[in-house]
């Protein structure tokens, strides 16, 4: 009988360790699970971010060669005009 005590008390020590490790386990899988949802998360924000700021540099680029060309425009027009008023400046005097 004390034997049969002895291996029930061992089985119960090693079923109560056993049952230790398996909830540690289960902490684990449950924060790698939780890791992986945040980091799936934060894929598709930076996915949205990286959109995003593709698209407002293309805007800034449109815009950048937009306003050049209004530059070169106007610097053409500033020297038509500039010509026109000297050659009218020459017929009058």
């Amino acid at each position: 009988m004390c034997r049969a005590a002895q291996t029930e008390a061992r089985l119960r020590g090693e079923l109560s360790n056993l049952r230790l490790e398996r909830d540690t386990v289960i902490g684990e899988g449950t924060e790698a699970n939780r890791k992986v949802v945040l980091l799936e998360e934060e894929g598709r924000l930076l996915k949205a971010r990286v959109a995003r700021l593709t698209q407002e540099k293309i805007k800034v680029e449109r815009d950048s060669r937009a306003a050049l060309s209004l530059a070169r425009s106007m610097d053409t027009h500033n020297a038509s005009d500039a010509d026109y008023y000297k050659r009218k400046v020459r017929y009058t005097s």
